[in-house]
């Protein structure tokens, strides 16, 4: 933890990232960090180390996703911009969630951060976990939209649903996030 009177920190009452990241990876291959000759290795905790590369596979794919939608032209379509939203949710799950679970997870289930964060951290992940689920939902509700638009056989018909499912996306994804 990163207070006032740690050298690590410039700003007071401030949570240091290097700190942040050093008790993680510390933990993870299971060194001390009391000392600075202290070096001897603990006991390793492997699972920690597979939970750290699920977190950073999880921020990269996403982060991945977003690109592809975000450059590629031919991508830029309603139900493509609900992955990209999705892909939004989840890359801040993996982002600001998971790796606060992690911590909690090596320390036994308590909270080793700053009481304030703990509170935050289950609001975060209460949000960005209901808003996954609901892109998903938004992603069904779309699908089905483009499918009964596709089999109906009157132009006139297929003409409004496509611009009804194009006015219904930018607005779902919106109440999505509200």
């Amino acid at each position: 933890m990163c207070t006032a009177s740690s050298p690590e920190c410039n700003e007071p009452k401030t949570l240091c990232l290097s700190v942040y990241l050093s008790i993680c990876l510390s933990v993870c291959v299971g060194r001390t960090t009391s000392g600075v000759n202290n070096t001897q290795p603990t006991v390793k905790n492997w699972p920690a180390l597979f939970i750290l590369a699920f977190i950073f596979f999880t921020v990269a794919g996403n982060i991945l996703v977003i690109m592809a939608v975000s450059i590629e032209r031919k991508l830029h379509n309603a139900t493509n911009y609900f992955l990209c939203s999705l892909a939004v949710a989840d890359m801040l799950v993996g982002f600001l969630v998971m790796p606060a679970s992690l911590i909690s997870i090596l320390y036994n289930h308590t909270w080793p951060l700053p009481e304030l964060l703990c509170p935050l951290w289950i609001f975060l992940d209460v949000l960005f976990s209901t808003a996954s689920i609901m892109h998903l939902c938004a992603i069904s509700l779309d699908r089905y939209i483009e499918y009964t638009a596709l089999t109906r056989t009157d132009s006139r018909s297929d003409y409004c649903c496509i611009r009804s499912a194009r006015l219904f996306a930018p607005s779902a994804v919106f109440s999505v996030w509200i």
